[in-house]
């Protein structure tokens, strides 16, 4: 999934929206995004959107 920097949060968000997978508000990966926003070694530690995978986010925030 290819994404961009948003200018006004600075965080990656989806370029295309076609590629973001449809989720409802109780999934407990994305709370609906359709996207997670992950960093670390897989992406060279820095910030990245990738397809939620429905995989619960440790300690993520809940909506």
């Amino acid at each position: 999934m290819k994404y961009h920097t948003d200018p006004e949060t600075g965080m990656p968000v989806p370029s295309d929206p076609a590629e973001v997978p449809r989720h409802s508000a109780t999934c407990p990966g994305c709370c609906g995004d359709g996207y997670k926003v992950v960093v670390g070694p897989a992406t060279n530690f820095e910030w990245a959107a990738k397809p939620c995978d429905r995989v619960p986010v440790p300690n993520g925030y809940r909506r």
